[in-house]
C-alpha cells in the first residue's frame, strides 16, 4: 500500500490532486490545527474522500468545547454534525451574563455523559504512561510588583487614556496589549536613547521593571546551583530587552524566535544542547514552543503568559520530556494587581475545563471562558497599585528555588514581610 507523507501547506496548495484520490487512511499530526472549524486546512482535508481518519495531538482542547467539536466533526461528520446542539448538552459557560453554578449531581452527570461520548473516539496517553521514570515537574507562580515607572504608566493608561483624543477609537484589545507591555517592561513603550542615539543599556534597564528586578535576583542563585534556563516571552521585542539584559550581566545566552530560518534554528538548538556554558536560552513562546528538544535545560521561566495555556505547557515540555534526567522547575512571572491576574485566571479556567473533560476531574464551578469583550477594565482602576512592595529577602529567594506553590512578596501594614 503506497504511503504519502506531506505537509499541511501542500494539502492546501495541491488540494485538487489530493481530493481526486480515495484514501484508505488520513492521519493528521498536530491535529489541534483543525480546532478552527472555518480554517482552510480543515476545509480541504474534509474534501478528501477517506475510509478512516486519525488525529494525533497532545492538546485536543485548548480554549473551549467548540474546538473539541471541530476535531470530532472532522473525524465523524455524520455523528457530530451540530455544534449548537453539542454545546447545549454541556453548557459550562455563562448564561445571560451571569455565572452558572452547577449542582454537584448535575455537574457529575454532565461530565459522565461527555466522557461516555468521547470514550469510543479518544485514546489518551500521558508522558508518565510511557515513561514512568520521568522526573518531577514543579511550577511556581511568582507575583512581581511594579516599579515606580510602571505604576505611573499603568495608572496613566487606565485613567487618562480614554479621555485623550488619540485614545477615543482605541480598541479594548489594543489597550490590553499596551497594559501587558507595561507589565513586561516600560521600555517596550519607549526605549531611552543615549546621546549617540543608541539604546541606553544600564542598571536602569533592570530597575524599570518589577519582573526584571525579580529575574535579576533569581538568576545568580540558579546559575550558582548549576541550573540551565529556558526563558520564554510572547513578545520578540521583550526578547530584545532580555538580550540586552543578558549582555549587561555577562550571561552567555542563545536565542530562537520566528525570524530564524530552519538551518539557523537547528544550529542554535544544537549549540545550546552541546555547550553547557550557555546559561540561558531566550525563546518566543510560539516559535520555540513546539517540535524541539531542549532536555539539557532543567528550568523554565514563563516571562509572560499566553491566553492559551496549552502554548505555555508545550513550551515547558521542551525540557520536561522523555530524555530529561533532572527535576524540572517552572517559574511563571505575573505582575501583581494588573491585567495579568485576569489573564492568569482565564488560563487556569481553561485548564480546569480540559482536566474535567479528559482527566475525569471536576469543574470547580467553572465560570465562562470569555474573550476580550468579557473583560472589564474598571475592575483594575484604583485597585492595582494600592500596596507597596519591597525586594526579595534571602529567605524568600530560597523559597523560590526550593519550594512549590504561589509566591507573592508584599509589605504588610506593620512593616513585616511575608511570602506565600
Amino acid at each position: 500500500m503506497p504511503v504519502i507523507i506531506t505537509t499541511y501547506e501542500m494539502v492546501m496548495r495541491d488540494h485538487r490532486a489530493f481530493q481526486g484520490i480515495q484514501w484508505h487512511y488520513i492521519i493528521v499530526d498536530e491535529g489541534h490545527r483543525l480546532k478552527n472549524l472555518h480554517c482552510k486546512l480543515i476545509k480541504e482535508l474534509k474534501s478528501c474522500p477517506s475510509s478512516n481518519r486519525l488525529l494525533l495531538t497532545g492538546t485536543p482542547l485548548q480554549n473551549s468545547l467548540s474546538e473539541l467539536w471541530s476535531l470530532l466533526n472532522f473525524l465523524l461528520p455524520d455523528i457530530f454534525d451540530d455544534l449548537d446542539a453539542f454545546q447545549s448538552w454541556f453548557d459550562f459557560d455563562l448564561q445571560e451574563g451571569r455565572q452558572l453554578f452547577l449542582e454537584e449531581d448535575t455537574e457529575k452527570w454532565l461530565l459522565s455523559q461527555l466522557h461516555k461520548i468521547l470514550e469510543p473516539f479518544l485514546l489518551r496517553r500521558l508522558k508518565q504512561d510511557v515513561e514512568q521514570a520521568l522526573p518531577l515537574k514543579r511550577e511556581l507562580i511568582v507575583y512581581t510588583p511594579m516599579s515606580d515607572l510602571q505604576k505611573q504608566m499603568y495608572t496613566t493608561s487606565l485613567l487618562e487614556g480614554p479621555i485623550k483624543s488619540s485614545w477615543r477609537n482605541i480598541k479594548l484589545q489594543n489597550l490590553l496589549v499596551h497594559l501587558r507591555k507595561i507589565c513586561n517592561h516600560p521600555y517596550l513603550v519607549e526605549y531611552p536613547l543615549d546621546h549617540h542615539g543608541n539604546y541606553l543599556v544600564d542598571d536602569d534597564l533592570v530597575k524599570a521593571s518589577g519582573k526584571l528586578v525579580m529575574l535579576d535576583r533569581l538568576l545568580p542563585a540558579l546559575q550558582h546551583r548549576g541550573h540551565r534556563l529556558l526563558l520564554f516571552s510572547q513578545m520578540t521585542r521583550m526578547l530584545d530587552i532580555l538580550q540586552d539584559y543578558c549582555s549587561l550581566r555577562s550571561y552567555k545566552y542563545s536565542r530562537l524566535d520566528g525570524s530564524l530560518a530552519q538551518k539557523e534554528r537547528e544550529r542554535v538548538i544544537s549549540e545550546f544542547n552541546e555547550d553547557a556554558s550557555i546559561f540561558i536560552f531566550l525563546l518566543s513562546t510560539r516559535a520555540g514552543g513546539m517540535g524541539i528538544n531542549l532536555t539539557s535545560a532543567d528550568t523554565v521561566l514563563i516571562y509572560d503568559s499566553d491566553w492559551n495555556p496549552q502554548c505555555d505547557l508545550q513550551a515547558q515540555d521542551r525540557c520536561h520530556r522523555i530524555g530529561q534526567k533532572k527535576p524540572v522547575l517552572v517559574y511563571r512571572f505575573v505582575t501583581d494587581k494588573s491585567v495579568e491576574i485576569t489573564l492568569l485566571n482565564r488560563a487556569q479556567a481553561k485548564r480546569r475545563l480540559e482536566k474535567a473533560v479528559f482527566h475525569k476531574g471536576v469543574l470547580f464551578r467553572l465560570s465562562a471562558i470569555g474573550e476580550l469583550n468579557s473583560l472589564s477594565l474598571a475592575k483594575f482602576k484604583g485597585k492595582c497599585l494600592d500596596e507597596a512592595t519591597e525586594p526579595l529577602t534571602a529567605e524568600e529567594l530560597s523559597t523560590l528555588i526550593e519550594e512549590t506553590g504561589h509566591v507573592r512578596v508584599i509589605s504588610s501594614v506593620d512593616g513585616e514581610r511575608s511570602a506565600f
